[in-house]
């Protein structure tokens, strides 16, 4: 039984455990709080990306307190740090399925695409806010840094000029030009995955697919696989456009491709 007022919990053996106010009373009320707000707002990003699309999510990271901290030279950049972050990253999906869940933190950071090429956009909600005119800024997230002992969580962050996606669509009118350098009770929303390359592999080297080329000319949508935790194409498979004529494996590539059979659509490579 949880008394949020007092935030004491009774276990299983009757010992009563009063556990951090900072800490756990802050996670208590706001994972369901986050949870119900974005299943209330959902509709805002329900709209079709085209055939590549299917289940979008929205990532849910939240905080203690946190900094942004300039880079020196680079305008609009900062190291961006949260302190006392979740441990478990949270995640709703776009409507019909609402699917709601969790991830560890780490985990999530291992499975998402924080590339420098196409990062991911991310608003950064203040819950305690200072002011009005400095309570939400959008970025983009690159290079995350995480300290699962400290509770410690830190990215390189960029100011967001302009955003053109759904996911994060309601907070664009909120939208600030900066936020405090010291703050408290923070919340991370983070779009859905990057849209990317479908990279082709074929045929073996030792232990591994031999890279082939891109599959398809061009990015497609990825999406998150809340089976495998992580950012995979959103149509699943393209072996098809790895293997057929003019793909990278059509057995006019290097040799190593030239079994069609071994051709197939894999997102990353790790001995090379």
């Amino acid at each position: 039984m949880t008394n949020i007022s007092s935030c004491n919990i009774i276990g299983q053996s009757g010992v009563l455990k009063t556990l951090s106010l900072r800490r756990k009373c802050f996670m208590l009320i706001m994972f369901p709080a986050l949870v119900i707000f974005f299943l209330m707002i959902s509709s805002a990003f329900s709209e079709s990306s085209g055939s590549d699309s299917k289940t979008t999510f929205i990532f849910i990271q939240t905080a203690v307190s946190g900094s942004f901290t300039p880079i020196s030279g680079k305008t609009g950049e900062f190291i961006f740090e949260l302190r006392d972050v979740s441990h478990d990253t949270v995640y709703v999906s776009d409507r019909p399925e609402r699917i709601v869940g969790a991830v560890q933190t780490g985990k999530f950071l291992k499975g998402f695409d924080f590339g420098i090429d196409n990062p991911p956009n991310a608003a950064v909600v203040l819950t305690e806010p200072i002011s009005s005119e400095q309570d939400v800024v959008l970025v983009e997230l690159t290079q995350p840094q995480y300290d699962e002992k400290m509770r410690k969580l830190t990215y390189r962050a960029s100011l967001l000029g302009e955003y053109k996606g759904l996911g994060l669509k309601s907070f664009i009118a909120r939208k600030d030009e900066s936020l405090p350098k010291e703050f408290r009770s923070v919340s991370v929303y983070i779009d859905d995955c990057p849209d990317n390359y479908v990279r082709c592999y074929g045929g073996y080297r030792g232990e591994c697919r031999v890279y082939c080329g891109y599959g398809t000319g061009g990015k497609v949508g990825y999406c998150w696989n809340w089976t495998l935790w992580g950012c995979y194409p959103c149509r699943g498979d393209y072996t098809s456009r790895c293997t057929g004529s003019g793909g990278p494996c059509d057995k006019t590539f290097p040799t190593e491709c030239s079994n069609r059979n071994d051709c197939t659509t894999v997102t990353s490579v790790s001995c090379f």
